[in-house]
């Protein structure tokens, strides 16, 4: 019980600072959608920052494993809402051209 007390209070630490950061940098929300940033956005950021930089050069099965969650949700979430090229969706679905990233 004491753990679970323990973790609760270090989460709400980490959400505290978390929200500084952003309010000091002036970027609480989104510029575009209007949603307020939160930890679980930096995820979003992450994989879609991954999938566009690469230019569909990331093996996107092992992009899902490693953000715990499946190809499925990555097509249909992060991939479905980004500019793909012709170029970047056929990389994608060769799942990334053989680099293993």
């Amino acid at each position: 019980m004491i753990a679970a007390r323990l973790i609760v209070i270090a989460s709400r630490v980490i959400q505290r600072q978390f929200h500084e950061l952003l309010t000091r940098s002036g970027i609480v929300t989104d510029v575009f959608s209007g949603q307020k940033h939160t930890l679980y956005s930096l995820r979003h950021t992450a994989i879609c920052m991954r999938l566009v930089l690469s230019g569909g050069q990331v093996n996107i099965y092992t992009l899902a494993k490693n953000a715990g969650t499946s190809v499925d949700q990555i097509e249909r979430f992060y991939a479905s809402k980004l500019p793909l090229s012709k170029e970047l969706v056929k990389n994608l679905h060769s799942f990334g051209g053989g680099r293993d990233e």
